[in-house]
This record gives C-alpha cells, structure tokens and sequence, in this order.
C-alpha cells in the first residue's frame, strides 16, 4: 500500500510483519513484530489485522505511520 514517498507491507521474509520502505528502496523500518495481514493506510495510520493474544482469533488493529501507538480497533 503506497502513500506519498511511502510503500506500507506485510514482510512475507520476516513472519509477516508490518514494514515501510520509501519508494526509491530507502529507509526499510520495521513497524511491528506481529503476524499482520490486511492492511489499509489512511492519513497516518495503518490499519491491519492480526490474532489478539487474549483470544487466539483474528481482530482489527490501528498503528501509526511511524510505528508508534499500537491499538486494537473496537
């Protein structure tokens, strides 16, 4: 998922979990250390999902762009 200078993704080399790496290959980061799945960036958000560890099943989750504020969307 690309935004601006941005390509947003599930890392499919490192257990699916969320990176960011600018458009021109630069600056790889990753965001969370989470099986994720289903992403979708809006303004600076990502929003995904990923299995709750309370409940083993799916659930919707929201982090921010850099990688900050990790949160379960209800």
């Amino acid at each position: 998922m690309q935004q601006g200078d941005w390509v947003y993704y599930c890392n499919t080399s490192d257990k699916n979990y969320l990176y960011k790496m600018k458009t021109d290959g630069t600056g790889r980061t990753k965001l969370n250390s989470e099986h994720s799945a289903s992403i979708n960036v809006v303004d600076d958000w990502i929003y995904y999902s990923k299995v709750s560890s309370n409940s083993n099943a799916w659930s919707n989750y929201k982090i921010r762009t850099d990688g900050t504020e990790d949160q379960q969307v209800k």
